[in-house]
């Protein structure tokens, strides 16, 4: 375990390098062209998703439709359990759930054991969104596929998901430096 967190220092020491050597204009270079990139990645989601609902949406509709499958007899989702997971306040919940409701995606009940709780769960409408949406994603993945190829592919995976990481661990250590609380890095 010491010998693979060595390795991992001394990628990231010859990264560090690296980047030090590189010149101011070829890091805005490859910066621009990063953030252009992410743009356009955007853009497409945007356009998969119909331009009706946004990806907090769509990821309600997701874990709502879970809930209902492996759970029917549940009666829903707590909005406190929906922020939990979002990571998101629960004004900013209350405010995507009223845009769901009002496009009847979700249905909102009060408990009547306790009227604190508040479940949310899908509607017929959600369901056929949210399957018309993985439709349209399910689409456009396998043209990406057959245009880009297999290896590309991969290839292109494991970057994304490099990115995510690297991306969510310096998330993590400014919520850490902000809050006082200090994350150490995997290095």
């Amino acid at each position: 375990d010491a010998q693979e967190s060595r390795g991992l220092g001394d990628v990231y020491k010859r990264q560090i390098y690296k980047m030090e050597t590189m010149n101011e204009e070829e890091a805005a270079l490859l910066r621009d062209r990063l953030i252009t990139s992410t743009m356009k990645m955007n853009k497409a989601h945007r356009n998969i998703m119909n331009g009706k609902i946004s990806p907090m949406e769509m990821c309600t509709l997701e874990m709502l439709d879970r809930v209902r499958r492996e759970y029917p007899d549940r009666k829903g989702v707590k909005v406190s359990e929906i922020a939990k997971k979002l990571k998101i306040s629960m004004p900013q919940v209350s405010r995507m759930l009223n845009t769901m409701e009002k496009k009847e995606y979700i249905l909102r009940v009060m408990d009547p054991d306790d009227r604190r709780n508040v479940y949310v769960s899908i509607t017929d409408k959600g369901i056929e969104q949210r399957k018309s949406i993985l439709d349209n994603l399910k689409d456009c993945l396998n043209t990406i596929i057959i245009n880009m190829g297999a290896e590309k592919i991969e290839t292109l995976s494991e970057i994304i998901t490099e990115m995510s990481e690297i991306i969510e661990r310096e998330f993590e250590n400014e919520l850490g430096k902000n809050s006082g609380k200090g994350k150490e890095t995997k290095q």
